[in-house]
């Protein structure tokens, strides 16, 4: 897993969880304010760019029923994300 610095990615509930997986899952953490090396960065600006500032928002209902509707559009799209991966940026995570 990629993450940044935030502190509830170092807290001891993440950390026993961890444990629990035998290595087969790990974190990797970004430097501090670094999230142009973040890939989901990436995501999230597609997700605003793309969908989210194109509609007239009223709620923040609306936001998040309009968000996970264009994520779910997403995952439709693996060749899209994969595209993702191709920012110079965020080849080291390919």
């Amino acid at each position: 897993i990629i993450t940044d610095g935030y502190s509830v990615h170092h807290s001891n509930v993440v950390k026993e969880y961890l444990e629990t997986t035998n290595e087969r899952v790990k974190m990797f953490f970004l430097p501090t304010y670094s999230p142009h090396l973040n890939p989901v960065e990436l995501v999230w600006h597609n997700i605003k760019a793309q969908g989210v500032a194109r509609y007239l928002i009223r709620s923040v209902e609306e936001l998040k029923i309009k968000a996970t509707q264009l994520l779910e559009s997403l995952k439709r799209m693996p060749e899209k994300v994969r595209a993702f991966f191709k920012e110079e940026s965020v080849q080291y995570a390919a």
